[in-house]
């Protein structure tokens, strides 16, 4: 086999040369250049704040709109009471009654505050002001949710 004249001068002179830099550099580790923004690194990906929020806004814009009432403390506790509250007249139960006065209305005025202002600026009918109150709970659920995501 016939070797040309100027590859086999590339090659004495290339393995002479870095022969001595090569052992010098063979001791050292190689360092891997830090992953960039965009680069998988094959860990979990986790979407940012605002991305969360949207998605766990949705889920509970959802869950006030369309779960039914499944139990019945929710609507006798604390949707009748609150109604008394707003309108004047409604049921009272026997917890909140002054004779017993079991519970405090003192929760029931955070939830009555907003739908009085609701009641007092829009005029709606009662089933508005039921989806409202459920809107609002959700919207505060999904802010305290993305805050302790971050």
């Amino acid at each position: 086999m016939v070797r040309s004249q100027p590859s086999f001068r590339l090659r004495q002179n290339a393995s002479q040369q870095p022969r001595k830099d090569s052992r010098k550099d063979s001791h050292k580790k190689a360092s891997k250049p830090p992953p960039s923004k965009n680069e998988n690194s094959g860990g979990l990906v986790y979407p940012g704040g605002d991305t969360a929020f949207k998605a766990l806004l949705s889920a509970r814009f959802c869950a006030a709109i369309w779960s039914h009432i499944s139990d019945c403390d929710e609507t006798y506790n604390y949707w009748e009471p609150m109604h008394y509250l707003v309108f004047g007249k409604g049921l009272q139960t026997w917890e909140y009654s002054p004779q017993f006065a079991l519970r405090s209305y003192t929760y029931l005025m955070c939830h009555a505050a907003p739908a009085f202002i609701y009641h007092k600026l829009l005029q709606p009918n009662p089933l508005l002001m039921f989806y409202f109150i459920r809107c609002l709970l959700g919207l505060v659920c999904a802010l305290t949710e993305v805050y302790f995501y971050k």
